[in-house]
């Protein structure tokens, strides 16, 4: 079965009821196979979601299923959180602030993992690539989208995928096991810093 991560907050489902009508959502890693279960799962239900991903070809293919669906019109944003600068990541916050409004939800689908690998044979270009997508990138989306996520009145919730901590920090998960230990005290930290301001941080582990 899924989980939510209990050391960030009490259990809860990540926005309460099964509707979400006239919500505002971001799916990050749209083109991946969890990210577009997602970006499918929350326009069915209402939401108006925005897919970002770095291929563009397979967002605009699940652009086409959602408006085959009849539900509210996606918009695409296209960035590769691998390479993107804090500029560009600034810039995207800015734009879906200005062009949605505000942002009731994100959820975060994007990760690598290139392989089981010996520390002492890991490229350094890819314990680096791995750890700016899977470290980096939250942090600075997070950064970014908090101005739209505090327009929101309606339970504004960042959804991180996490993997199972023990088997990741095992030998050979190398730079992903690093990254996911560092997520978790991301999200760890930011949950218990924007409490106050009413936007929720999880965790969730999904069933394998």
């Amino acid at each position: 079965m899924s989980e939510l991560l209990p050391s960030v907050v009490p259990p809860a489902e990540a926005w309460s009821g099964a509707g979400l009508g006239g919500r505002q959502v971001l799916i990050v890693g749209a083109s991946g196979a969890l990210g577009r279960a997602c970006a499918l799962a929350a326009a069915d239900r209402g939401a108006s979601v925005v897919l970002l991903g770095r291929r563009v070809a397979p967002l605009e293919k699940l652009y086409d299923e959602i408006e085959a669906l009849g539900a509210p019109q996606p918009a695409i944003y296209p960035l590769n959180l691998e390479g993107a600068t804090p500029a560009e990541f600034a810039e995207m916050g800015a734009r879906i602030l200005d062009g949605c409004g505000r942002l009731d939800g994100v959820v975060c689908a994007a990760g690598r993992l290139h392989g089981l690998t010996p520390i002492e044979q890991f490229e350094p270009e890819e314990w680096l690539r791995t750890l700016q997508v899977g470290v980096n990138a939250p942090f600075l989306l997070l950064q970014a989208l908090m101005p739209a996520l505090r327009a929101s009145t309606l339970d504004p919730t960042v959804l991180f995928f996490v993997d199972e901590i023990e088997r990741a920090t095992r030998a050979y998960w190398g730079a992903y096991g690093v990254a996911q230990a560092a997520l978790r005290a991301l999200i760890g930290i930011s949950a218990n810093e924007w409490e106050s301001e009413g936007v929720r941080t999880l965790g969730l582990l999904p069933a394998p």
